[in-house]
C-alpha cells in the first residue's frame, strides 16, 4: 500500500509541475502583453489576470513543496485468513483423513453388495471396483496438491454417492419423493438459483436413471415407451430440442432444455424403472403422503399463530414457498 501511495504521489507531483509550468508561461505572456499595450483599460485587465495567475502559481508551488499524500489509509489492511500458498502439512493430514473415510465408505459399499443378492452392480469385480476408486482418489489428490484446488478431492466422494445411489435406487427415488413438499427455491446469486433439497436428488436420480438404461435397456419396457401418452410426451420434448437450434437466446434455451431433461429423467423415466412392483408403489404413495401431511400441519400451525388471517396466508407458507 505504501508503494502504491508513493507511485500515485509521484504521478500527482509530475502533473502539478506540468500545470505550474503552463501557468508560469501563461503569466509571462500576459505580462508581455501588458507591457506592450497602450490602452489603460486593457492593461488593467491584463494585470488583474496576471495576479490570478500568481495566485494559482503559488497554490501549485505549495502542493509541489508540501507533497500531500495521494492516498489516505483509512484502515490498515488485515492479513489474509488463508495463506497464499497451500499448507503442505495440512494437506497431508487432510488427505490421510479423507483417505480413511474413502476406505471405510468403500468397504461399506462392498459389504452391502455382498450381503444382498438382489443388488445390481455396475462393476462386477469388487477388487477392481475398490482399486479403481483408490486410483481415482490418488489421482485427484495429486492434481489438488499441484494446483492448490482441494475441491478436486471431492470427485471420488461424488463417485461413491453415485455408487450408493446405484445400489439403493429405490431408496433414492423415495427420498426424492419425500423431499418434494419440503423443497423451496434458493438463490445463490442473481443468475444462479436452485430448489433445495429436491434438485440435488433429482440430478443424482437422473444420472442413476441414465446409467440404468445404458447398463440394462431391457429394464425400460417397450410397452411403456410406445404408450400414446409417452409418444406425445417425447414429441413435445423433441420439439423443445428443435427450438433450441433456432432460439434468439441459445444460452437460456439450453438451460431450459437441461432443466426439462432432468425433470423427464427423474419424474417420467425413473417411475417407469422403479415403480414396477405394487409394494414399491405403495411405499411411494405412503412416503409422499406423509411428507405432504407434515408440511400441511406446519403451515396450518403457522397460519393458526397468525389468527388464520387472509393477509398472512402467504407468510404461513414460509419457508416452503421460497427462501430469500
Amino acid at each position: 500500500m505504501k508503494m502504491l501511495s508513493e507511485m500515485h504521489q509521484r504521478l500527482m507531483s509530475e502533473g502539478n509541475r506540468a500545470a505550474l509550468k503552463g501557468l508560469m508561461d501563461g503569466r509571462q505572456k500576459v505580462l508581455l502583453q501588458a507591457d506592450t499595450t497602450a490602452d489603460i483599460t486593457k492593461k488593467t485587465a491584463l494585470l488583474t489576470r496576471s495576479q490570478e495567475y500568481e495566485k494559482l502559481i503559488g497554490e501549485y508551488q505549495l502542493m509541489i513543496d508540501s507533497k500531500p499524500p495521494a492516498l489516505i489509509n483509512v484502515e490498515e489492511a488485515k492479513p489474509s485468513g488463508r495463506p497464499d500458498k497451500p499448507d503442505i502439512d495440512l494437506a497431508i493430514v487432510a488427505a490421510g483423513v479423507l483417505g480413511f473415510l474413502f476406505f471405510i465408505i468403500g468397504c461399506t459399499c462392498i459389504a452391502q453388495q455382498k450381503k444382498s443378492c438382489r443388488v445390481k452392480t455396475l462393476i462386477r469385480n469388487d477388487n477392481r471396483l475398490f482399486l479403481a476408486g483408490g486410483l481415482i482418489f490418488i489421482f485427484c489428490l495429486a492434481i489438488a496438491a499441484f494446483t492448490g484446488k482441494f475441491l478436486i478431492i471431492t470427485i471420488p466422494f461424488l463417485l461413491l454417492v453415485f455408487i450408493a445411489g446405484w445400489q439403493f435406487r429405490e431408496i433414492l427415488f423415495l427420498a426424492l419423493l419425500f423431499s418434494l413438499p419440503f423443497s423451496a427455491e434458493y438463490s445463490f446469486s442473481a443468475r444462479l438459483g436452485t430448489d433445495l433439497p429436491d434438485e440435488p436428488l433429482m440430478w443424482l436420480t437422473s444420472f442413476i436413471v441414465t446409467g440404468s438404461v445404458l447398463y440394462n435397456p431391457a429394464d425400460l419396457k417397450r410397452k411403456y415407451l410406445l404408450h400414446p401418452l409417452s409418444v406425445i410426451f417425447f414429441i413435445l420434448l423433441l420439439w423443445i430440442i428443435v427450438t433450441v437450434f433456432f432460439s434468439a437466446e441459445p444460452e437460456t434455451s439450453v438451460k431450459f432444455l437441461l432443466a426439462k431433461g432432468w425433470y423427464v429423467l427423474a419424474f417420467f423415466v425413473a417411475p417407469l424403472l422403479f415403480l414396477q412392483q405394487k409394494e414399491v408403489i405403495e411405499k411411494a404413495i405412503s412416503v409422499l403422503t406423509a411428507a405432504m401431511i407434515i408440511v400441511v400441519l406446519i403451515v396450518l400451525y403457522q397460519h393458526y399463530q397468525a389468527g388464520f388471517s387472509f393477509a398472512t396466508v402467504n407468510d404461513a407458507l414460509i419457508p416452503f414457498s421460497e427462501i430469500m
